[in-house]
């Protein structure tokens, strides 16, 4: 399948007067114009190339990298504004469109702007959107102290930085408790110190003592396994990223909260997995 707006490896299958035109293996094709044909491609050839719409909104392949691709969220300087929308300088021959309706206020030439990059769903065409926290959720009540997200700088306020959590929260990093300036779009990994009455979370760029923590995070894991059954797949091997997307917490908190556990006979830890104690009866 060719996809809009991601990074795709395709193999050159014929040539034309414009370009190579590159398959996906499934009889798809799509044109990697001339401009971008380097003498040493023979047909064949894989090649790593970065899809999006052309001015006539088909899909077309550069060799060019753009600044953002679908999903991600960037700071990109307005080139130019027409009845259509705003059009975003994102390091590709053609700009980024961000149309009217997915804009918070009217640009102007030369403003940065904070977007998303995204595939539209009516037009399928690559578009930007700044409607960053449409379809944000409350975080749930039960994540333990110290889990940890993977954060986007949203803006400042005299309080502190509004930040994205998991593409999926909205957050708080203090300013009394940020050591280093940051910018929107600037990513980085925080910890939670404490989910709001209003569904937002306080979170902090270090991670909270363990002490405090571990009570929490073994609660959650033990959740964890019953929701699954009641073992999982996991061992000292297992990459903490891994750990993070299972658990919501630091593979350095998730050993402590397994340690808790087991000190309290309620899991069994195996060479290829961790299992409760009462896994038999789950």
């Amino acid at each position: 399948m060719i996809e809009c707006g991601v990074y795709q490896k395709l193999k050159i299958r014929r040539e034309s007067d414009h370009g190579l035109y590159l398959d996906d293996g499934e009889g798809n094709q799509v044109l990697l114009p001339s401009k971008f044909v380097l003498p040493q491609m023979r047909i064949g050839d894989e090649l790593r190339v970065f899809v999006y719409n052309d001015s006539e909104d088909r899909p077309v392949a550069t060799t060019q990298e753009p600044l953002a691709t679908a999903g991600d969220i960037v700071l990109l300087r307005v080139k130019d504004v027409n009845p259509v929308g705003a059009f975003l300088d994102w390091g590709l021959d053609k700009d980024l469109l961000l149309p009217f309706r997915e804009q918070l206020e009217r640009p102007e030439p030369g403003d940065q702007i904070l977007v998303r990059v995204k595939q539209d769903k009516v037009s399928e065409r690559v578009i930007a959107t700044a409607r960053l926290l449409k379809g944000v959720k409350p975080v749930p009540e039960r994540l333990p102290v110290g889990s940890s997200f993977r954060a986007v700088v949203l803006d400042r306020s005299t309080v502190g930085y509004r930040v994205l959590l998991d593409d999926k929260y909205q957050g708080m990093l203090y300013l009394g408790e940020v050591h280093e300036r940051l910018f929107p779009g600037d990513y980085r990994t925080v910890y939670l110190r404490k989910v709001r009455d209003d569904g937002r979370a306080d979170v902090v760029l270090q991670q909270p003592g363990y002490e405090h923590a571990i009570p929490d995070a073994a609660d959650s894991l033990e959740q964890v396994l019953r929701e699954n059954g009641g073992e999982l797949k996991i061992s000292a091997k297992t990459p903490p990223g891994e750990i993070e997307r299972l658990f919501k917490m630091s593979k350095k908190t998730y050993k402590k909260a397994l340690g808790a556990l087991y000190k309290a006979h309620k899991v069994e830890i195996l060479e290829d997995r961790i299992r409760l104690t009462d896994y038999e009866k789950s």
